[in-house]
């Protein structure tokens, strides 16, 4: 059976692609500001080094735990879990006085953020027939690309101007503004 293309498969993309963005800006954006983040929590070189690798490990190891559930998990509600739980842990990062209480953050939106990825995935899978899925991921890919290129060009300097603390303010409720998009538009493919 062809999969359906036109404005709803679009929209699909479009979702799939503000989630990835969401993702890598989520992803890179620790580690764009990380010496301002240093500098203001008193950090040593290891524990600055592993705030934001915190993310990296737990993201890749806790999809092995989303990739297999992602059948029985609709995009949706993945997209709930990943940015729902990841903008309310940005924004409370920012209350953060030393390394502990962001590394243990960092591991959990991780956590959050590989519910993004499978649901982005299973976008793909629903939505676009096989042979248009390379160019659909390629798209997508691009985004995320384009969202670390975003963290250092307009991210950095705006932690440099209002600190790393707006930063994460931002960024979390841009992402808690991506999970009430998608629950308003993300359906169930055909």
């Amino acid at each position: 059976k062809a999969k359906p293309r036109g404005t709803v498969a679009l929209l699909m993309l479009l979702m799939a692609v503000m989630g990835e963005m969401c993702l890598a800006a989520d992803f890179y954006g620790f580690a764009a500001v990380i010496k301002i983040v240093s500098a203001d929590l008193s950090l040593s070189p290891p524990q600055a080094g592993l705030d934001p690798g915190a993310f990296g490990v737990s993201f890749a190891l806790v999809m092995l735990f989303w990739s297999p559930r992602g059948r029985s998990v609709s995009a949706a509600r993945l997209y709930l879990l990943g940015f729902g739980g990841g903008g309310l842990l940005m924004r409370w990062q920012t209350q953060a006085q030393d390394f502990t209480k962001p590394f243990l953050l960092r591991l959990v939106v991780g956590f959050f953020d590989s519910a993004v990825w499978v649901g982005s995935m299973k976008i793909v899978m629903q939505w676009f027939a096989p042979r248009r899925q390379g160019l659909v991921l390629g798209i997508i890919l691009a985004a995320y690309s384009l969202a670390i290129t975003l963290d250092f060009a307009l991210g950095l300097p705006y932690a440099m101007a209002n600190g790393w603390r707006a930063f994460f303010l931002v960024l979390g409720g841009l992402t808690l503004s991506a999970c009430l998009i998608t629950q308003l538009v993300v359906r169930a493919g055909p």
